[in-house]
């Protein structure tokens, strides 16, 4: 479930809007708040046509990398303290907290063992 929700691909820039809103639906009937979500031009991980954007509400921002886009959005949660999606907030704060060096107030046991890993993996090599 959180793959599907970290990512939202599409197919056409058409569709971004209508998928953006199937997913706040979602949201709405699971009680989740609505989030910035990261938007792909792509049928999936395998088939990306460069074009990424991230979504909140109705605006939607074109960004010119997936690196610039997941930029924007970690930091639209930061700065304006929107929530991540409870459905994929782990992997946010993981790559927010890696990335970033943002703390949460707080913690999570499987975010400080994958980054004890890590580390216990770089220091082997």
């Amino acid at each position: 479930m959180a793959q599907h929700d970290t990512i939202l691909f599409v197919e056409s820039i058409e569709e971004i809007t209508a998928k953006v809103q199937e997913t706040y639906a979602s949201y709405a009937e699971r009680k989740i708040a609505v989030v910035p979500k990261l938007v792909v031009l792509g049928t999936g991980i395998d088939n990306i046509e460069g074009r990424f954007f991230v979504c909140f509400s109705d605006v939607c921002y074109e960004l010119p990398s997936i690196a610039r886009a997941t930029d924007v959005l970690i930091k639209l949660s930061v700065v304006f303290g929107l929530p991540y999606s409870k459905v994929s907030k782990l992997i946010w704060h993981f790559i927010a907290n890696s990335a970033y060096g943002i703390e949460r107030p707080e913690s999570y046991v499987t975010i400080i063992r994958l980054k004890a890993y890590l580390e216990a993996t770089k220091e082997q090599h």
